[in-house]
Parts: structure tokens; C-alpha cells; sequence
């Protein structure tokens, strides 16, 4: 998560917010789809999906 909000700058941007203020795994995963988004307008498909791969890896296994 910071790594993203890093990549926001230090701007208020509404996904940097929403991403800063994510505490439960709904309001996480709502927050990196919003990140997602906005990433699939300025970056390659391939980066994308690295970026998403790499974020899941990362949380814990839902059951």
C-alpha cells in the first residue's frame, strides 16, 4: 500500500486518501480496484497485471 501511495505523490489525491485510510480487507481491496483503474489509463497491460499480481501475493488467503 505505501508503494502506491507513493506513486500518487505527495498531492491529495482521492485513491491516495482512500489507500492511506484503508484499515479492513474490504476497504483495502476497494481501495487497490480504485488504484487499478487509474493505472490501467496510463500503464501497459503487462505492467498492470504485475502490479496486481505482486499486491495479491501479498495478502492473506481468504477462506
Amino acid at each position: 500500500m505505501d508503494v502506491m501511495v507513493r506513486t500518487l505523490g505527495t498531492a491529495e489525491h482521492p485513491i491516495r486518501t482512500r489507500l492511506i485510510e484503508a484499515t479492513d480487507p474490504g476497504s483495502v481491496e476497494q481501495a487497490f480496484e480504485a488504484f487499478l483503474e487509474m493505472l490501467r489509463e496510463t500503464a501497459t497491460p503487462s505492467v498492470v497485471a504485475h502490479i496486481e499480481e505482486s499486491f495479491r501475493d501479498q495478502l492473506p488467503i481468504r477462506q
